[in-house]
């Protein structure tokens, strides 16, 4: 049995219900103050081809089995893609938790470095 595991990118496009084009549909668009993450994405009707390219039989000398990253080309930070939809961003405080496992004096607590702190 072949098995092709897909990860894809940010679906993106006009029809693409997810919790990132929710997020870009909103009028302002709230950041974390400081970050400034890079993005991936694939329009949906490119995604839609890569899963009937998987789900058919695999032309001669070729296999669809393995695991596939799915992306468009290159990567666009998150300031870039607001201002190529013409939203304005909002930089936000980003909160910590007492909760959180990165809090100072807590069991289990984490360094900057990402390495236990020994509180």
């Amino acid at each position: 049995m072949a098995v092709s595991v897909l990860r894809f990118a940010n679906i993106v496009g006009p029809h693409a219900d997810t919790p990132l084009a929710e997020y870009f549909a909103l009028p302002v668009l709230p950041t974390v103050l400081g970050y400034d993450p890079r993005l991936q994405f694939i329009h949906e009707d490119d995604a839609v081809q890569v899963l009937r390219l998987a789900a058919a039989e695999p032309r001669r000398g070729t296999t669809n089995t393995g695991t596939f990253n799915v992306a468009g080309e290159g990567v666009m930070v998150l300031s870039q893609a607001a201002r190529r939809l013409g939203r304005p961003t909002v930089p936000m405080l980003l909160r910590r938790s007492a909760g959180s496992p990165d809090w100072p004096g807590r069991p289990g607590c984490w360094t900057s470095r990402r390495s236990r702190c020994g509180c």
